[in-house]
């Protein structure tokens, strides 16, 4: 599935996507946000490959998309969808974007469309985020798209009842779904 805004394709990985993702994602001020200690052209590989065998698989609970410029089709970060309870309709998503291309608005734009897909097309309740405390960027992009704060968890088996102590945690919720 192909989502457009303004300036950006939201669009499955493509095996052309690899070489421009190794050379953005392996500087470590790109990973210095995400729980990898050390990413290489490897681990990127391993990531890209698990992310096209679900693509191919057709996963109903994990959505990968390509952040590409909509006038270039060049790809510039990724944002994750992902249903962590049917039964309930709740989301986690997740986004990491390479770092020329920050401060322009691109990913508060990706992650605004996402949402609205999650609640409109997937009947999504509830989505969730979390972040680090220092990525100030990453929760004042949640903020500004308007996602609140929160002190519970919706990860309850690996995160204490308030989450990691080092993260934020985050909710938004779909109008007229509590």
């Amino acid at each position: 599935m192909k989502l457009e805004t303004q300036r950006l394709v939201l669009r499955p990985l493509q095996k052309t996507d690899l070489p421009r993702m190794i050379d953005y994602a392996t500087k470590p001020e790109f990973y210095q946000y995400l729980p990898i200690e050390n990413q290489t052209e490897e681990t990127i590989r391993t990531f890209f490959k698990e992310r096209m065998k679900d693509q191919k698989n057709g996963s109903a609970t994990r959505h990968t998309y390509a952040v590409a410029l909509k006038q270039t089709d060049h790809i510039i970060g990724t944002i994750r969808l992902e249903i962590i309870n049917k039964e309930k309709r709740i989301a986690d998503i997740g986004y990491a974007m390479d770092l020329s291309y920050q401060g322009k608005g691109l990913m508060s734009e990706a992650v605004h469309q996402i949402v609205q897909h999650a609640f409109s097309t997937l009947g999504i309740s509830t989505i969730w985020a979390s972040v680090l405390k220092i990525n100030v960027k990453s929760w004042k992009l949640l903020e500004r798209i308007g996602m609140q704060r929160s002190a519970a968890s919706p990860l309850k088996s690996d995160l204490s009842e308030g989450g990691r102590e080092d993260e934020y945690q985050y909710v938004l919720h779909c109008e007229g779904s509590r």
